[in-house]
Formats: C-alpha cells, sequence, structure tokens
C-alpha cells in the first residue's frame, strides 16, 4: 500500500514538475544581455557597416536603425543601452521567440538624453516577430514589467491572446487583453476591478459632468463610492462597461478609476 502510495505521489510531482515547465514556456523572460550583441551591434550602425545585418539580431536591425536616425535628427549619437531590456516569448507556440522592448530598453542617444523618452509612464513595448521569412511589428504593448505579461491559451490564426496585469502587485485591479487582428495585436478589452469592460469599441477621450459626480467602486448606483469631483471636472473615458450603461474612468493619473453611468458625462 505504502509503495501504490509512493507513485502515485511521484506521478503527480511529475505532472506538476511538466505544468510548471509548460507555464514557464508561456511566460515573458528577459532576454540575456550578452545573448543581444548591442555594442557590436550599435557600432556596426554608426559606422554604417555591411556587418550589421550579422552583428545585430535580426528584430532589433530595423528599430536600432530607425532609432539611429532619430538620435542623430537630435544631435545626438546612438550608444547601446546600459540596461537593456529586452523580453522574449513565443505568441504563436511554433517554438520560436518573439520580442518585445522599447527604445530606451536597447539603445541610448549620448547628448540627447530624452530623444527616447516617453514621460512618467514609460515607452509602450514593440512587439516584433518572424512572419513570412522576415522580422515584423506585432503590435505594442502597454506593459511595465515582464511579471505582468502573460500568454493565454485562447488563439486567433495560431496567435494567442496576451493579458497585461500587474505582475506579484495585488490586488491588480486591471487586467488588459490584447487580440490578433490577422497581421496585429489590439488591445480588446480589460477586466477592471472584475467587470468586463470594452476598449476598443468604446468612445474615449475627456468629458464633463454638469454636476458633482460620484466614482464608483462597481457598476452599479448602490457600490462603493470611490471619490466625488466637483462640476464640470474632466474625467478620461477608458472603456464602456458590458452589459451595463457605465463608463470606465480615470479621474487623473494619481487617482484610483471607477465607473460612473454613462448618462453622467455628456458628448459635447
Amino acid at each position: 500500500m505504502l509503495r501504490r502510495f509512493e507513485i502515485k505521489r511521484l506521478a503527480a510531482a511529475a505532472l506538476a514538475a511538466v505544468a510548471m515547465r509548460a507555464a514557464c514556456a508561456d511566460a515573458a523572460h528577459l532576454v540575456a544581455a550578452a545573448d543581444l550583441q548591442l555594442d557590436r551591434c550599435v557600432a556596426a550602425l554608426e559606422a554604417d557597416s555591411a556587418s550589421a545585418a550579422s552583428d545585430c539580431p535580426g528584430f532589433l536591425r530595423a528599430p536600432l536603425a530607425a532609432a539611429r536616425e532619430a538620435c542623430r535628427a537630435a544631435g545626438g549619437k546612438l550608444a547601446p543601452a546600459a540596461r537593456p531590456n529586452v523580453w522574449a516569448l513565443d505568441v504563436n507556440g511554433d517554438g520560436r521567440d518573439e520580442y518585445a522592448f522599447a527604445y530606451d530598453g536597447v539603445a541610448a542617444c549620448a547628448g540627447a538624453a530624452s530623444a527616447f523618452s516617453c514621460g512618467s509612464s514609460g515607452c509602450p513595448k514593440q512587439l516584433y516577430g518572424e512572419r513570412a521569412g522576415a522580422w515584423t511589428r506585432l503590435g505594442e504593448l502597454y506593459v511595465d514589467s515582464v511579471a505582468a505579461l502573460e500568454v493565454l491559451a485562447a488563439a486567433r490564426d495560431g496567435y494567442r491572446d496576451l493579458r497585461v496585469g500587474c505582475g506579484a502587485v495585488e490586488p491588480c485591479n486591471e487586467r488588459w487583453r490584447y487580440v490578433w487582428r490577422g497581421d496585429h495585436y489590439e488591445r480588446l478589452e480589460l477586466d477592471a476591478r472584475g467587470f468586463r469592460v470594452a476598449f476598443a469599441d468604446s468612445v474615449h477621450g475627456l468629458r464633463a459632468s454638469d454636476g458633482d459626480i460620484a466614482v464608483f467602486a462597481a457598476p452599479r448606483p448602490d457600490a462603493a463610492v470611490l471619490a466625488v469631483y466637483p462640476s464640470r471636472t474632466e474625467l478620461a473615458i477608458v472603456g464602456t462597461v458590458v452589459g451595463a450603461d457605465y463608463y470606465y474612468v480615470s479621474p487623473c493619473n494619481a487617482c484610483e478609476s471607477g465607473f460612473v453611468p454613462t448618462s453622467a458625462l455628456k458628448a459635447d
């Protein structure tokens, strides 16, 4: 009996290990700086050398060439990033990695430090993959950390949905879903505080109310009130709640996002 129990325990452990390996294979992970050879790549690009084709990783050749031109236009000189930040993930299950990065994660502009700056919120990550033998931009992802990016099981034309959450930070009030549109990824919707919110098919922009307006923690009038804003406060519409006449709004960068009735924010 003990032997049968031990066999079952070992089998369960083996299955758990397989599941863990599969989960890790689907997760985004950092690319080692040594594998990028950014010093050689940037030096070849700055020298207009033909060796750039072999010295640069394929997915970085066109982006770094564009970064060089932008840097030169700003009066600077392209340099490799001091702390490279490139993520690898397999979005279509073919066993080959796609890569996500921002300019400031692969390059710096000496003499014009702000050339690749996107402000306090940071730059979206550009996602590149190989299609029909050429490296192609597949879309951009608004994600802060590699731990916050997941590859899901659901797939469209072989390309799996992506989800952007908060990484290890809890509670996570927003989880965004990206879907494949045939030639690029698009932010389709988000889970906001446990409610489904349409993004791609929603109205957006700043709108103000005619009177004081309460922002709720859920899309219903009896929900907890997160804050009350005075008349004519402009609220940024993030998306529209699916199945309810509420917008999901962001009052300000430092404010908690929440829900307001669509009738409270009139279009001008």
